[in-house]
């Protein structure tokens, strides 16, 4: 289940932001050609506006959990593995493309403070 949510990720993100700003990539590259990819000026923008308005006041990134997930009902977990997955694939600090369980669940954890943080500095305001 993971996988196939990891490759449904990865599709959105590229019809998301077309060939123009995200050149596209084998996942079965080479690690050089990963390296290179990594490296793209357009993956590192692209890397920068997944949390930045789309249209229509939908980010980038809720655009990609659109396409993933076409039903309204989708659990926080699911969400947060989407969010994930899509962080380290176009993290250009992540070496590859392939996202290792250990690194994913980091980053979860990572994205739940953030949230969490935001929850409690909006309620104190």
């Amino acid at each position: 289940m993971r996988g196939r949510i990891a490759s449904r990720v990865k599709l959105a993100i590229f019809e998301i932001f077309g060939e123009s700003q995200l050149p596209c990539i084998d996942v079965q590259a080479f690690p050089a050609e990963i390296n290179s990819w990594k490296s793209d000026q357009r993956v590192k923008v692209a890397y920068s506006k997944l949390f930045d308005v789309f249209s229509n006041n939908r980010t980038y990134m809720s655009m990609i959990l659109g396409r993933v997930w076409k039903s309204k009902k989708v659990s926080t977990m699911y969400i947060a593995w989407g969010v994930a997955i899509a962080q380290l694939f176009l993290n250009p600090n992540i070496k590859g493309i392939q996202i290792s369980e250990n690194l994913l669940k980091k980053q979860i954890k990572i994205n739940f403070v953030s949230v969490l943080l935001k929850i409690v500095i909006f309620r104190y305001k």
